[in-house]
């Protein structure tokens, strides 16, 4: 009866270890992506501003192709705010 107790406290014992590292990493996790989201938002503000620039104006290839990197950033964003709400629900359920 001992030696099943002691197995219970030693396993409740590795899970809460387990469960306490898994939202140490969450943490971790929420942070850096919060830390990029507010990156992406200004790389997405920077490529939207050379669009107007000038330059941009009068030149087709450059105008697209600062376009093309605007919607994959924005795409990255978008699929950092998903990671973001997600970490968020786990971290405060």
């Amino acid at each position: 009866k001992n030696n099943k107790r002691e197995s219970a406290g030693k396993l409740s014992y590795e899970e809460a270890k387990r469960q306490k590292n898994r939202r140490r990493s969450a943490e971790n996790r929420f942070a850096a992506v919060e830390r990029e989201i507010e990156e992406t938002e200004n790389a997405i503000a920077d490529k939207k501003r050379e669009q107007e620039s000038g330059e941009a104006a009068s030149n087709y290839t450059l105008l697209n192709k600062l376009y093309e990197e605007t919607e994959r950033l924005e795409a990255h964003l978008a699929a950092l705010y998903e990671e973001y709400e997600s970490l968020d629900a786990e971290l405060n359920s």
